[in-house]
């Protein structure tokens, strides 16, 4: 190999040396987690560990001898521990008075999640009870009369959890103004569609101001219409609660709406608030008020991708992306406005 061949393989660093760069983000070794868990929890040799999804956390099924359960490696940059901890607390309290949640199991030392050191940091993980059943069908008119049921049990029963954990409030400025923010430098060649998200999103936060007096607050799941649903012969399970944290609680009726516009199904809504209101009351105001966190859902999950683009990737901040959510923004102010 002569010296510029060499100098190319080692990407311009002096022949026999490599430079070795700065780590964001990295996936652990499925078997050396399994080989961790193994010492580390009181569930028996682990038989298999399979990276299923790398997200915003990876996710790995941990399979034993007779059973599965779900293992969280958190990402080093998105979960504090006491972010974490607020998680696993609000879910063993729910669980503990009956609300059918995926639960985080202990370790030997008592301990909720455990701490790993990666290439570009700490990071924790937590292993979880496995959601079993069949993924919960937004078609089914029961499986969305159920869906309701949980939730409201989700929030009834959270109205008296207290934690010394940390979790950011999920109100206006998390919700819109910090989103709009970190989209700003993605809009640097769309100057005339940056207008329109600053103006959509301040009209956004000011009917939020005028509603906020009118809607119950307390613990929102965050994402229950994401796919975070199973189903099975006792009823509907609630796994990954990520993104809980105080808020509206409006905020977390939003994406069953979403859903059922997308699916032009408006008996997906009705079915989800029939259920809601057989285990708890909904005011009106928080009714009319899913309506208008539908764009405010889209604008912070839009946002979250933004503030993390750098490690999560711009793929789903492209120019389409872009279009598609201002095309969704346009049309729900259409319809609905932003007075």
């Amino acid at each position: 190999m002569n010296d510029d061949i060499g100098n190319a393989a080692s990407g311009g660093a002096t022949r026999g040396t490599l430079r070795q760069l700065p780590v964001t983000y990295s996936i652990l070794d499925a078997q050396a987690l399994a080989a961790f868990v193994e010492k580390a929890y009181a569930i028996g040799p682990p038989l298999s560990c399979e990276l299923l999804l790398p997200s915003m956390n990876d996710t790995y099924l941990v399979t034993s001898a007779d059973r599965r359960y779900v293992l969280r490696v958190y990402r080093a940059s998105w979960r504090s521990a006491g972010e974490i901890a607020y998680e696993l607390d609000l879910l063993t309290y729910l669980a503990a008075r009956s609300v059918r949640v995926s639960v985080p199991i202990p370790a030997l030392d008592g301990r909720q999640f455990q701490s790993l050191l990666a290439p570009e940091g700490t990071r924790h993980i937590a292993l979880f009870t496995h959601a079993e059943g069949q993924p919960l069908s937004w078609d089914n008119a029961d499986d969305c009369r159920q869906a309701g049921q949980l939730l409201a049990a989700i929030h009834a029963v959270s109205d008296d959890f207290v934690n010394l954990g940390t979790r950011a409030a999920l109100g206006g400025g998390q919700l819109v103004d910090r989103p709009a923010a970190a989209l700003e430098p993605f809009f640097a060649h769309r100057m005339q569609d940056w207008a329109y998200v600053t103006a959509f999103s301040a009209k956004l936060r000011d009917r939020l101001a005028e509603l906020a007096p009118e809607l119950n607050w307390g613990v929102c799941h965050g994402d229950f219409g994401g796919g975070n649903l199973t189903v099975d012969d006792t009823g509907p399970m609630a796994f990954d609660f990520d993104l809980c944290g105080p808020s509206w609680r409006a905020f977390d009726l939003a994406p069953i709406q979403m859903i059922a516009v997308s699916k032009k199904n408006p008996a997906i809504w009705d079915a989800f608030v029939r259920g809601y209101q057989e285990r708890r009351p909904l005011a009106p105001a928080d009714l009319t008020a899913a309506t208008l966190f539908c764009p405010v859902h889209r604008l912070w999950r839009l946002g979250m991708q933004a503030e993390h683009a750098q490690e999560w990737g711009v793929v789903r901040l492209s120019d389409s992306v872009l279009d598609r959510e201002l095309k969704a923004f346009r049309a729900w102010e259409a319809e609905n406005g932003a007075r």
